[in-house]
């Protein structure tokens, strides 16, 4: 799974060969200008301008594609999977036991965007994986990243709709937070369904 962190390097490493010629040529001409006077004649500064021109217009394009890309891929219909409501007949949804978090989340460099429900070690395990938005495989790879904390203590100081997920998935699923004009929900990572609780 590509982070934010890498969506953006990524973007970075596109953009910045374009904004360095742009800068570099903006730079020669006025210091051109500055030496030599403006002369419409000058070949030398005439081809400059053009590749100002041309450069501007490269980087414009690519910002107009980032912008339609990311529109497009924030209103993406995903399919949606309906799952019965773990509600109690007391309106309140019973957990218990523990999860991992990543320090990233508890020590608020990061939100918590990603979950993954691997076997349990224990009758107190949920098996439930809680990993922040800039975690990458190396670094949920190494267990000291990680704490564990009450699935309660989650839900009341982290994320409180993960309560919804606690006991209703089974092992081996993986969910994407997604969040969206104030609207949270689910993904599963590996059909890309919405994951929709039954009233």
């Amino acid at each position: 799974m590509i982070n934010k962190k890498q969506k953006n390097i990524l973007v970075a490493v596109i953009f910045s060969p374009f904004i360095i010629i742009f800068l570099v040529v903006l730079i020669g001409c006025i210091i051109d200008v500055v030496n030599n006077g403006f002369d419409v004649n000058d070949f030398e500064i005439i081809n400059n301008l053009k590749k100002l021109v041309i450069s501007a217009i490269i980087i414009l394009l690519l910002g107009v594609v980032r912008i339609v890309v990311m529109k497009f891929s924030k209103k993406k219909n995903f399919t949606k999977r309906y799952i019965d409501n773990p509600l109690n007949s007391n309106d309140e949804i019973s957990v218990s036991g523990a999860a991992l978090v990543s320090k990233n989340i508890i020590n608020k460099k990061s939100i918590f965007k990603y979950c993954a429900r691997r076997k349990p070690t224990s009758s107190y395990d949920t098996g439930w994986v809680f990993m922040s938005e800039i975690d990458d495989d190396k670094y949920c790879g190494n267990d000291d990243n990680f704490e564990i904390m009450s699935y309660a203590d989650i839900i009341e100081k982290i994320e409180p709709a993960v309560a919804f997920i606690c006991n209703t998935l089974p092992i081996g699923s993986r969910l994407v937070l997604h969040i969206e004009n104030g609207k949270k929900y689910f993904i599963d990572d590996k059909t890309g369904e919405e994951l929709v609780f039954k009233d």
